[in-house]
């Protein structure tokens, strides 16, 4: 069953695909800048704690984004 949630949910080496990206310009031009767009698959590397940094692989990157910009990223897994 195909879910879309936020990024923030995910589990740990956990893959979606980016579906949605709340935010203004400047969030969607400093995400699309990271490899993170729409369509783009991305692999949750780890987190620091509920309300912490998260961690994803991007290709052959790894990215640290923050709680609040991690959670306005929605993606849509397989679970």
């Amino acid at each position: 069953m195909v879910e879309r949630i936020p990024l923030t949910d995910m589990k740990v080496r956990e893959a979606g695909k980016v579906v949605e990206i709340f935010g203004g310009r400047e969030v969607q031009r400093r995400l699309r800048a990271l490899g993170v767009r729409p369509r783009v698959k991305v692999t949750k590397v780890g987190a620091v704690s509920s309300r912490g940094p998260v961690v994803i692989q991007v290709g052959g990157t790894q990215i640290s984004l923050g709680f609040g910009i991690s959670y306005r990223i929605v993606v849509e897994v397989n679970r």
